[in-house]
């Protein structure tokens, strides 16, 4: 038997498996190697390599330097025969404990292990080669989630690294992978290199760039290339093991996936003009307990006994939902708005405003909405003639003005980039001619004043 043969022996009588033996024995002439070497040398895949010196750094029989790519160092075999040995001590120290207090209590003892927790580490990674090989490694052994944070053009870099094929593992294995990126249309067609089984959402203008493992580590990309087709020398990132750190940032992630767009619901926006994100609207605020106290008493009266209660002359339908707090005109409104804007994605091929404008009012008028007239560029006002309008009776009738008003502010703030506030609307007072209004549209919400209505 080799010398080499009867070491491994010795250390497999210690306690360590074949693997770990094998690699304290080919690192203990001090020599850092990559875990690709190591696994290449001792006939291993990645996977294992990184698997045994993940446990062997557990033990502190293995060290991993700062540079990168990441090198590992192991001890000399007397080094780690003493690491092995002290380990062996302690534990035979904690089972003495235990045998000593079950015969003098005589009941069972308290578990004498050691609860404290390891000390935060953060370790900064240069290139962004190191870094896509950490994350890859990292994803690689995930056993409950891998979330994976791509910003604006993170799903390239994912596509030329091995970090692709380690998501599409992890998912195969039954890891809850997510992806979350602010996916545009220059990227959109690069997401269908992600396998069905990986959740993707889009995030409006997210900077975040990393990944979160198993609630355990977490990488943090400091600096990006601002050229996504760059090599990223100069790309550096955070490798976090903190789990108060993570658990907070982790909430805010949460959060943005919550208010996050399926994949598909994006695609359908970018590539075939719909919008289908649910709606998210304010339905008033205060307490609605208080507020259908007072709205109920008001619609039954006092000292009626009836449970019928009948619309007064003049008074809109939606009058009731009102009296309990909900604002029905911006439910409406915000209607408007999702159809303005689907409107100006539909159109937004047209770079011309005066062929926009022709366009937007054979639009308009398809939807049975009169003729629409906008003023200035972007637009400071729009008058709307609409023979099916309130009728005369804004009082009563106004929903179908307050839907304009809507369509009008979505359309503008996606077609011209700017930002709307309602002011005023001016609805016609008798029916001849149809039912027109107008409003006025600033370049910023520098104004709360509501919408006012004149007879």
């Amino acid at each position: 038997m080799s010398n080499g043969a009867h070491i491994r022996d010795r250390l497999i009588a210690c306690g360590l498996d074949a693997k770990m033996a094998n690699a304290v024995l080919h690192l203990a002439d001090g020599t850092p190697r990559r875990a690709s070497e190591i696994g290449r040398e001792l006939g291993l895949s990645r996977m294992d390599a990184y698997g045994t010196l993940d446990r062997l750094k557990e033990k502190g029989l293995v060290t991993v330097t700062a540079e990168r790519p990441m090198r590992f160092i192991g001890p000399s075999i007397k080094q780690a025969m003493d690491i092995i040995i002290g380990e062996q001590e302690a534990v035979l120290s904690r089972l003495k404990t235990h045998l000593e207090e079950l015969e003098s209590e005589g009941h069972q003892a308290i578990h004498a292990e050691d609860d404290h927790p390891s000390p935060p580490s953060f370790t900064v990674l240069r290139d962004r080669d190191t870094t896509m090989a950490s994350l890859t490694t990292l994803i690689e052994a995930a056993e409950e989630r891998a979330w994976v944070l791509l910003g604006r053009y993170g799903i390239l870099h994912v596509q030329r690294s091995p970090v692709l094929d380690a998501l599409h593992a992890a998912a195969a294995r039954g890891v809850d992978v997510r992806v979350m990126a602010d996916i545009q249309q220059d990227t959109l067609m690069r997401f269908s290199a992600l396998e069905e089984s990986i959740a993707v959402r889009h995030v409006d203008q997210t900077t975040l760039h990393g990944a979160f493992v198993d609630d355990e580590v977490g990488v943090f990309q400091l600096h990006v290339e601002a050229n996504p087709t760059g090599r990223g020398r100069h790309d550096s990132a955070l490798l976090v093991e903190a789990p108060a750190f993570l658990e907070a940032h982790a909430e805010l992630i949460e959060h943005q996936w919550g208010n996050g767009v399926d994949l598909h619901v994006r695609r359908s926006r970018l590539s075939e003009g719909r919008i289908l994100e649910p709606m998210r609207v304010n339905l008033g605020e205060g307490s609605f307990l208080e507020r259908m106290k007072d709205g109920l008493s008001d619609l039954l009266g006092q000292g009626t006994s009836s449970n019928a209660i009948l619309r007064k002359s003049g008074q809109s339908p939606m009058s009731p939902l009102g009296q309990l707090g909900i604002d029905v005109g911006e439910v409406v409104r915000s209607i408007g708005v999702r159809v303005g804007e689907e409107l100006a994605l539909h159109l937004g091929d047209i770079e011309d405003d005066a062929s926009f404008r022709a366009h937007l009012q054979r639009a308009w008028t398809d939807l049975g909405r009169g003729e629409i007239l906008l003023e200035g560029t972007p637009p400071s006002r729009a008058t709307v003639l609409d023979p099916h309008g309130c009728s005369g009776r804004p009082e009563s009738h106004a929903v179908l003005c307050q839907l304009d008003e809507g369509v009008i502010a979505g359309l503008v703030q996606s077609r011209y980039g700017v930002a709307v506030q309602p002011t005023v609307r001016t609805c016609a007072t008798h029916a001849s001619g149809g039912c027109g209004f107008s409003m006025t549209c600033e370049s910023s919400a520098t104004t709360n004043d509501a919408a006012q209505v004149d007879e």
